[in-house]
């Protein structure tokens, strides 16, 4: 009977088209518009779209951003299984998304705003150069040398070559350089939707700026001297991201349908059937309770407690294999990093993510299935580059580059400013609360924080110590995660696999539409390493 539904219905559209089908040539290809058939903001609000789902992920394409994945790698949520094994986000099957968001959504669209810009809307190509760049340079981070060049030809040409990953960051910083000048050219009328910093050029500067860091940040490890001079020619500028105000961020929202527009974790994880695909990290959750005398002021907002009994039996798995950590206690229940074992149905009852980022439900010891307890309703946020970060950068460049500003100073800085950004996204889910934390109980975390890195003995030590409190602040954000921990190989106390997971991916296979259609790739190791890393750090 279906066959017989789609021949009929074939056959009425040749019947009801049939004079017009000969002549398709005549047509202009939706795939490759002319720029005068293309409205500039469209094109710019498709972008940025694009990059959030690129980066974030979206939830109908199963969170596939480049976030979630470096998450799990990186032990900030639980990997379950091997690196590429079947249930794992770092597999080829698993970029196909990713590469047509970055390049068929940001890169193309970024370069016909360009190309279609006309005087006055400098605004637009300068939205436009940024993400760009970024883009650029997050593709070399994870897939090592990447088409660009000859990327975007369209129909001319269906089998790009790929360009040398140093190549396209040198590209990438020129063209941040170029959004900078757009963004000083003057802000003129006709604005467009800017859904990061409202139309405010000043900040979109900063952001330029503190890409650039990142980026010369990355290539320390190989080119020392440059990545010396260039930063600490932005630290003299002073013009980078040092605020919360100024924080990179996309603002999700807590409407449900007509289009989905919450965060995409709180979508997989609030719904009727509880928690999503997978577990909080173990090792995560030790940082944040164990690894201190002081609990992380920010627990109660990065995770929530379900239910308040401890698991056992087959809602234990792990129990009696001898695991790191198995189960931490106080109803926290997580998974070791590769823990392969069959998955309970405990949907409701693991520990899943709380109000920050996500938009879900601060803990208040109220143990409620997440069905029960929307919290903010997934009015949460993609972290991108925020002031926090930027700061345990520059604590990590000045102790190992020797740039300018005191280390420490910098450190205090990250550890102050995640704390506050986090208490005050959560506050209106916490008001009333007896279980916020108190001033006592932020000052006693800063300052015993402060005094470990003090007592360490060497600028190794004390990087460590600095890597970890930059880990605990990127919750919600794998991708500056990964890069970190490839270039420092720490926090030192990185769980290892506690099962043989293979090789850590230093980079990421190619996708597997690429390979499969483009007869200049061929698959690679996820052994291979970006230009920029020299293979120095230990990685497991």
């Amino acid at each position: 009977m279906k066959k017989n539904i789609i021949l009929l219905f074939t056959t009425l559209l040749v019947f009801t088209y049939g004079c017009e089908l000969t002549n398709l040539d005549k047509l202009d290809s939706p795939n490759n518009l002319t720029a005068d058939a293309v409205e500039i903001n469209y094109a710019l609000n498709a972008l940025q779209v694009d990059f959030v789902n690129m980066t974030a992920g979206r939830y109908a394409d199963n969170n596939q951003g480049f976030n979630v994945s470096a998450m799990r790698a990186c032990r900030m949520l639980h990997l379950f299984g091997t690196y590429n094994g079947p249930f794992s986000d770092m597999r080829s099957t698993s970029s196909n998304n990713l590469w047509e968001w970055a390049y068929m959504g940001v890169l193309k669209n970024a370069d016909l705003v360009v190309s279609i810009a006309e005087e006055g809307e400098n605004y637009h190509t300068g939205i436009a150069k940024v993400l760009k760049a970024y883009t650029m340079a997050t593709l070399v981070d994870y897939f090592v040398d990447v088409p660009y060049t000859e990327a975007l030809d369209g129909e001319n040409n269906f089998n790009p070559r790929p360009d040398d990953g140093a190549a396209i960051y040198a590209a990438a910083l020129t063209i941040l350089d170029e959004a900078i000048a757009d963004f000083n050219a003057g802000t003129p009328g006709g604005l467009p939707n800017d859904y990061f910093y409202n139309n405010d050029a000043t900040r979109w500067i900063k952001l330029a700026n503190s890409i650039k860091l990142k980026m010369h940040l990355n290539m320390r490890l190989t080119n020392a001297s440059a990545s010396t001079t260039a930063i600490n020619a932005i630290i003299a500028s002073g013009n980078y991201i040092s605020s919360t105000a100024d924080d990179f961020q996309f603002q999700f929202s807590a409407i449900g349908a007509n289009p989905d527009s919450r965060h995409p974790e709180f979508i997989d994880t609030y719904g009727a059937g509880g928690a999503g695909s997978y577990y909080m990290s173990n090792y995560f959750i030790w940082l944040l309770k164990d690894s201190k005398a002081n609990w992380d002021p920010r627990i109660r907002y990065y995770l929530y407690r379900q239910i308040d009994e401890d698991p056992e039996g087959d809602d234990l798995p792990c129990d009696g294999y001898g695991y790191d950590y198995c189960y931490l206690g106080d109803y926290y229940r997580g998974r070791d990093h590769a823990d392969d074992f069959g998955v309970p149905p405990i949907n409701l009852e693991r520990t899943t993510w709380g109000v920050y980022p996500i938009g879900g439900a601060f803990d208040d010891d109220d143990f409620a299935s997440v069905p029960n307890n929307q919290g903010a309703q997934g009015a949460g946020i993609f972290p991108g580059m925020l002031s926090s970060y930027v700061n345990f950068m520059l604590a990590e460049a000045a102790l190992t580059l020797g740039t300018t500003g005191d280390a420490r100073t910098y450190y205090e800085n990250g550890i102050t400013q995640s704390i506050n950004k986090v208490m005050a996204f959560g506050a209106a889910e916490a008001a009333g609360s007896p279980n916020i934390p108190t001033s006592t109980d932020v000052d006693d975390y800063i300052a015993e924080a402060l005094g470990l890195y003090d007592a360490a003995a060497t600028d190794t030590e004390r990087l460590d110590i600095a890597m970890t409190e930059y880990l605990l602040a990127l919750w919600g954000n794998g991708i500056e995660l990964y890069n970190m921990y490839r270039r420092t190989g720490m926090p030192s106390t990185m769980q290892s696999p506690v099962i043989a997971a293979g090789a850590f991916p230093r980079s990421y296979p190619y996708p597997g539409n690429l390979v499969d259609r483009n007869n200049n790739f061929s698959q690679k190791v996820v052994t291979e390493t970006v230009f920029w890393d020299n293979g120095s750090t230990d990685l497991d």
